[in-house]
């Protein structure tokens, strides 16, 4: 990010709430701002092909989320390294909180990465087994439920397996799966 500056000036726009061409546009200026630093195996832009085409599961069995690998809103990419993921802006202005959980005051994120990393072929297509997500912030990447920016989530991880990024890198496990 350093090459690029601040997120704020990356002219992400503003999330629709129906995943629009202008969504897709403001996803791959995040994209865009960032490839230098990744990778790529596989270029899906909107299209089909880097995810499982199947809809992403929670721990407890519910749907989590859609089908990933549908979306025409995100940019979507596999790495060399076979891990898909997809780009998602929010708000030009890092100050979007939605689905964060009981947020630290102060914290706001400017877009999301979707991992899955395990790749489109192989894995569960689970969050938290093979699901991860990483939100951009104004300072950089933020593993979603990290105990910086999150205070209530780990409960949440525990139920369904979503907002388990952060506990799964701090402690360098997956314990909540048991």
């Amino acid at each position: 990010m350093e090459k690029y500056g601040d997120p704020t000036n990356w002219d992400l726009g503003f999330v629709s709430n129906y995943g629009t061409h202008q969504d897709f546009l403001n996803s791959q200026k995040m994209y865009n701002a960032l490839k230098d630093t990744i990778s790529v195996a596989k270029d899906c832009a909107g299209g089909l092909g880097c995810f499982t085409n199947r809809t992403a599961q929670r721990t407890d069995g519910q749907v989590g989320g859609g089908n990933i690998d549908q979306t025409s809103h995100r940019y979507k990419i596999i790495t060399t390294q076979g891990i898909s993921m997809a780009f998602h802006a929010y708000n030009e202005n890092c100050a979007d909180n939605r689905y964060i959980g009981e947020v630290v005051s102060g914290f706001g994120y400017c877009g999301h990465v979707i991992v899955d990393i395990d790749g489109p072929s192989d894995g569960e297509n689970t969050w938290g087994k093979d699901l991860f997500d990483f939100r951009l912030t104004k300072s950089g990447f933020v593993p979603d439920g990290s105990s910086s920016y999150s205070l209530d989530n780990f409960e949440h991880c525990q139920e369904t397996g979503e907002w388990c990024t952060g506990y799964a890198l701090e402690k360098c496990n997956r314990g909540y799966l048991h």
